[in-house]
């Protein structure tokens, strides 16, 4: 880890991942999940069997880094319980010149917490896949494009399994 560098790690609940993960992969045609329930998902994301780094250890990991100088860890639902506090640690956290500036001009700390919401990063965060075409970004995203998801809490709740499993 370099000493120099300032990291962030968001971790989120484990829930709202699986079911994240789940309908990205059944979306998305190189998963080859399209027909795949989300009941078939769930053990393979809890045992960290889906071809990538298991969740669990991945947040572990940022987990145990916490407590260092150049960590900020959070979690997605401390952010969205309380959005100004944890933008203004944040902030801090990247320079106290910087949260210092925002906590003297309410207006500019109002538009970061507006232009930072979920339905405003939809509006920029998208990847039209048309720009950058070939064969094989066809192939695997037919007729989609990537943006930011609804970016709430509890979407997990849709789910029986996971209300079973509370």
């Amino acid at each position: 880890m370099n000493q120099d560098a300032k990291y962030i790690y968001m971790a989120r609940n484990p829930w709202d991942v699986c079911v994240s993960q789940y309908r990205m992969m059944s979306d998305l045609s190189i998963f080859r999940f399209q027909d795949g329930s989300f009941e078939e998902f769930v053990q393979p994301f809890i045992e960290g069997d889906l071809g990538h780094e298991d969740y669990f250890d991945h947040v572990a990991s940022g987990y145990a880094l916490r407590d260092e100088p150049n960590v900020f860890f959070l979690t997605y639902e401390e952010l969205k319980q309380d959005t100004r506090r944890t933008v203004l640690r944040l902030v801090h956290f990247l320079g106290e010149e910087y949260g210092r500036a925002l906590e003297d001009d309410e207006q500019i700390l109002a538009n970061v917490l507006e232009w930072s919401q979920p339905e405003n990063m939809r509006k920029v965060v998208v990847m039209d896949l048309k720009e950058n075409e070939s064969p094989e970004w066809k192939d695997l995203f037919t007729k989609k494009k990537m943006t930011s998801k609804n970016g709430y809490e509890g979407d997990k709740n849709k789910y029986p399994l996971v209300k079973e499993a509370k």
